[in-house]
């Protein structure tokens, strides 16, 4: 597959990022309860994750969208759902070949993309 233009990269950037978001949603491998991971909740701690992250506000989460942050999963979840983490990876695949950028705690805007 080659690189695509900007345009045609917003568009697949956003397509990703909520296919990755509704994967997270329906099977949620975080384990979220009240927007809290079973981490957090085990360490009775904020979600670590997102901890310090310019574009987390405490009553709203993430305010931006980040594809990054959601084809990652922490070593827990990683562990503990194999088959959603190839799920991810495949989408981080499909991003790399078509030149997509997904860094972690970057927003859309900053990666260059329009909205």
């Amino acid at each position: 597959m080659n690189k695509l233009n900007k345009v045609t990269q917003s568009k697949m950037y956003d397509l990703l990022y909520e296919t990755a978001d509704r994967v997270l949603k329906e099977l949620n491998p975080c384990d979220l309860i009240n927007d809290t991971c079973f981490d957090s909740r085990r360490t009775d701690q904020k979600c670590r994750c997102c901890e310090g992250c310019k574009h987390f506000r405490d009553k709203e989460g993430c305010i931006v969208k980040a594809l990054g942050c959601k084809l990652w999963l922490c070593t827990r979840s990683k562990s503990q759902h194999p088959y959603i983490n190839g799920y991810l990876d495949a989408l981080k695949v499909v991003a790399t070949k078509v030149g997509i950028l997904y860094n972690y705690r970057t927003s859309k805007k900053e990666e260059g993309y329009m909205d």
